[in-house]
């Protein structure tokens, strides 16, 4: 867009607007997950600011990385880094379509049988 083109392009490939979509509803949704987690971990125990973003980051992006905040916080702030470390670990493709059940109700096939009849 900023380059005035029509389609999005990358290494020399064109890559589909539902590709270019898609990226941007996951990143929204672990950006969302990652201020509302961390808003809830700075309400719950307020400590050093940069500490508390590195936790929540690192739990949404389920990398492990910790700067010992973690054992220092207490039980409901160990329970935010928990909620935040589950949504990470299912990502937010997996809980869409848990959601959305109404999408795939159409690729539900029975399987069918000849019966004998007479």
């Amino acid at each position: 867009m900023l380059k005035e083109k029509d389609f999005t392009e990358f290494l020399h490939r064109k890559i589909s607007e539902n590709t270019v979509r898609r990226a941007l509803a996951i990143f929204m949704a672990s950006l969302t997950a990652a201020v509302v987690s961390m808003t809830l971990l700075t309400a719950v125990c307020p400590g050093d600011f940069l500490d508390c973003l590195y936790e929540v980051v690192s739990a949404v992006g389920t990398v492990g990385l910790s700067r010992g905040l973690t054992e220092n916080l207490n039980t409901a702030g160990k329970a935010v880094i928990i909620g935040t470390m589950f949504l990470g670990r299912i990502g937010p493709v997996s809980l869409s379509m848990f959601f959305n059940t109404s999408r795939f109700q159409n690729l539900i096939v029975c399987a069918e049988e000849p019966l004998s009849v007479g």
